[in-house]
């Protein structure tokens, strides 16, 4: 176990919105406990981003496959099928896509913004970790950080894939509709991301652990 409360930290320069005298220990170690519950708060929230994405994911799956399905059947054999008339025929169908597209990229943009905000209280964490005179105390805190950084690296990399693809769906009812393939072919793009769930876990695991630990 390590705690923060009794840690002591080299002096050290960080944005002067975090602090408004000198690091003494004193002064740091409740901004320090600040951070580690923000990355505990943010890892877990995260963790829950990353499920709920793949639910999201497979809806708009769902959604795509059954107005393909239908515009094939209506389409087939009609050199002049326009998707665009189809779309106000079909208003329903046509509908739920356009909404469940929308949500997506939404949402994957807010996945975006809460890894944005993550990155920077971390960066701070990782200063104050590297200030620390207890050197069992630093390897402790040094190995999480180090693995929530590197799934949150990992949660981010996924998400231009999973936008541009959500961006794909929203055109789907505007550009030619064709054979349909490009629809075949995004659905299978949607179900090759990977969720990033495991990553998510370890979000939440190493960020909750630091933030126990600052606390103790």
């Amino acid at each position: 176990a390590y705690s923060s409360s009794r840690t002591a930290f080299r002096g050290i320069e960080l944005e002067p919105d975090f602090f408004e005298e000198e690091a003494e220990s004193e002064a740091v170690s409740p901004h320090f406990v600040k951070l580690a519950d923000e990355l505990g708060k943010n890892g877990k929230a995260l963790a829950k981003q990353t499920l709920d994405e793949k639910a999201m994911r497979e809806d708009l799956m769902r959604d795509i496959e059954t107005v393909r399905k239908l515009a094939e059947s209506q389409g087939k054999g009609n050199s002049k099928f326009d998707i665009k008339e189809f779309a106000k025929t079909n208003h329903k169908e046509a509908r739920a896509l356009e909404t469940s597209a929308t949500k997506y990229v939404e949402f994957i943009k807010g996945m975006g913004e809460k890894i944005d905000s993550t990155e920077r209280p971390l960066e701070q964490f990782k200063k104050l970790v590297a200030a620390m005179e207890d050197e069992a105390e630093k390897s402790e805190y040094k190995k999480e950080s180090a693995e929530f950084e590197k799934a949150l690296v990992t949660v981010a990399g996924t998400l231009p894939a999973k936008r541009s693809a959500g961006e794909a769906a929203l055109r789907l009812l505007k550009d030619p509709f064709d054979d349909g393939k490009e629809w075949i072919n995004l659905i299978a793009t949607l179900k090759e991301q990977k969720a990033a769930a495991k990553s998510g876990g370890i979000l939440e695991e190493t960020g909750g652990s630091m933030a126990k630990a600052a606390k103790a």
